[in-house]
Protein backbone atom coordinates (compact mmCIF):
# COMPACT_ATOMS: atom_id res chain seq x y z
CA UNK A 1 0.00 0.00 0.00
CA UNK A 2 1.33 3.66 -0.99
CA UNK A 3 2.18 5.86 1.81
CA UNK A 4 -0.58 8.90 2.23
CA UNK A 5 -0.19 12.14 0.37
CA UNK A 6 1.08 14.79 1.79
CA UNK A 7 -0.38 18.63 1.39
CA UNK A 8 1.55 21.83 0.60
CA UNK A 9 0.70 24.03 3.44
CA UNK A 10 1.88 26.27 4.51
CA UNK A 11 1.58 24.50 8.16
CA UNK A 12 1.43 21.19 9.56
CA UNK A 13 -2.29 19.72 9.36
CA UNK A 14 -3.46 17.82 12.95
CA UNK A 15 -6.24 15.14 13.05
CA UNK A 16 -6.94 15.66 16.54
CA UNK A 17 -8.46 12.59 18.06
CA UNK A 18 -11.47 14.49 20.16
CA UNK A 19 -12.71 16.33 17.44
CA UNK A 20 -12.47 13.35 14.91
CA UNK A 21 -14.63 11.68 17.38
CA UNK A 22 -17.11 14.68 18.18
CA UNK A 23 -19.78 13.16 15.66
CA UNK A 24 -21.08 10.30 14.48
CA UNK A 25 -19.18 8.01 12.25
CA UNK A 26 -20.69 7.92 7.99
CA UNK A 27 -22.38 5.27 7.11
CA UNK A 28 -20.97 2.50 5.30
CA UNK A 29 -23.13 3.01 1.95
CA UNK A 30 -22.26 6.73 2.16
CA UNK A 31 -18.60 6.98 2.79
CA UNK A 32 -18.20 4.54 -0.27
CA UNK A 33 -20.49 6.87 -2.38
CA UNK A 34 -18.11 9.78 -0.90
CA UNK A 35 -15.23 7.91 -2.19
CA UNK A 36 -16.60 6.95 -5.08
CA UNK A 37 -17.24 10.86 -6.21
CA UNK A 38 -14.48 12.09 -4.86
CA UNK A 39 -12.34 9.34 -7.12
CA UNK A 40 -14.51 10.76 -10.21
CA UNK A 41 -14.85 14.33 -9.34
CA UNK A 42 -12.35 15.27 -7.04
CA UNK A 43 -12.79 17.48 -3.56
CA UNK A 44 -15.29 19.78 -4.37
CA UNK A 45 -16.33 21.18 -0.85
CA UNK A 46 -13.27 23.21 1.18
CA UNK A 47 -11.95 21.34 4.49
CA UNK A 48 -12.30 24.05 7.55
CA UNK A 49 -9.46 23.91 9.70
CA UNK A 50 -8.08 26.03 12.91
CA UNK A 51 -4.98 27.90 12.75
CA UNK A 52 -3.74 27.45 16.23
CA UNK A 53 -0.21 27.27 17.65
CA UNK A 54 1.56 27.10 14.51
CA UNK A 55 -0.82 24.19 12.89
CA UNK A 56 -3.85 23.60 10.82
CA UNK A 57 -6.34 21.70 13.22
CA UNK A 58 -8.99 20.28 10.52
CA UNK A 59 -12.23 21.10 11.85
CA UNK A 60 -14.92 19.50 9.36
CA UNK A 61 -13.58 17.20 6.65
CA UNK A 62 -11.94 14.10 7.96
CA UNK A 63 -13.69 11.50 5.90
CA UNK A 64 -12.67 14.35 3.00
CA UNK A 65 -9.02 14.19 3.93
CA UNK A 66 -8.67 11.11 4.46
CA UNK A 67 -10.37 10.45 0.95
CA UNK A 68 -7.51 13.29 -0.36
CA UNK A 69 -5.10 11.32 1.25
CA UNK A 70 -5.74 7.71 0.27
CA UNK A 71 -6.12 8.87 -3.55
CA UNK A 72 -3.81 11.65 -3.87
CA UNK A 73 -6.26 14.24 -4.47
CA UNK A 74 -5.84 17.69 -3.82
CA UNK A 75 -8.20 20.34 -1.93
CA UNK A 76 -9.17 23.70 -1.08
CA UNK A 77 -9.19 24.74 2.59
CA UNK A 78 -10.69 27.84 5.10
CA UNK A 79 -9.36 28.78 7.95
CA UNK A 80 -11.99 29.35 10.76
CA UNK A 81 -11.65 33.03 12.91
CA UNK A 82 -12.54 33.88 16.20
CA UNK A 83 -12.10 30.75 17.80
CA UNK A 84 -9.90 30.78 20.39
CA UNK A 85 -9.97 28.16 22.93
CA UNK A 86 -10.51 24.01 22.16
CA UNK A 87 -14.09 24.38 23.57
CA UNK A 88 -14.66 26.99 20.86
CA UNK A 89 -13.68 24.96 17.91
CA UNK A 90 -15.64 22.17 19.51
CA UNK A 91 -18.88 24.64 19.59
CA UNK A 92 -18.03 25.16 15.93
CA UNK A 93 -17.65 21.63 14.98
CA UNK A 94 -21.09 20.50 16.65
CA UNK A 95 -23.02 23.91 14.97
CA UNK A 96 -21.52 23.64 11.81
CA UNK A 97 -22.81 19.84 11.74
CA UNK A 98 -26.11 20.71 12.92
CA UNK A 99 -26.66 22.62 10.29
CA UNK A 100 -26.10 19.97 7.34
CA UNK A 101 -28.64 17.68 5.71
CA UNK A 102 -26.78 14.74 5.95
CA UNK A 103 -27.38 14.09 9.65
CA UNK A 104 -30.61 12.29 10.31
CA UNK A 105 -32.99 13.63 13.08
CA UNK A 106 -32.10 11.07 15.55
CA UNK A 107 -28.13 11.77 14.80
CA UNK A 108 -29.27 15.60 15.33
CA UNK A 109 -31.53 15.04 18.92
CA UNK A 110 -28.28 12.60 19.57
CA UNK A 111 -26.42 15.44 19.62
CA UNK A 112 -28.27 18.10 21.21
CA UNK A 113 -28.70 16.13 24.05
CA UNK A 114 -24.86 15.31 24.46
CA UNK A 115 -23.54 18.89 23.55
CA UNK A 116 -26.26 21.08 24.77
CA UNK A 117 -25.66 24.72 24.19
Amino acid sequence: MPEPATFDTPLPIVVDPEFATLLPRMEARAYVALQQDMKKHGCLQPLAFWEHEGQLILLDGHVRYHNCQYHYLPFDYVCIQGLETREDAMIWILQNALRRRNLSEEAQAALRRQYPS
